[in-house]
């Protein structure tokens, strides 16, 4: 995993070029994650090896019109596909 992908810039860039090419609008939710997301995957959260029974599994809700933060969050370690 590149430092890039952990990092909140790396989400968001794997956000941007992951709705422009599923034609997705209204992305401020996804985008003001990415900041969350980089600091629990950066640290705070047990997720070395997705096969641990032990590892944190974090739960992301969202509102219904939103588009999910789906492909950032699966290029973080620990995340199952």
């Amino acid at each position: 995993m590149s430092s890039e992908a952990l990092s909140a810039s790396g989400i968001r860039r794997i956000t941007l070029e992951q709705s422009k090419r599923a034609r997705v609008g209204h992305i401020g939710s996804a985008l003001s994650i990415a900041d969350i997301l980089a600091t629990l995957y950066g640290g705070v959260l047990k997720v070395e090896t997705p096969d641990d029974p032990d590892r944190d599994r974090p739960a992301l809700g969202r509102p219904p019109h939103q588009p999910k933060p789906d492909a950032a969050h699966r290029s973080l370690p620990g995340v199952d596909e």
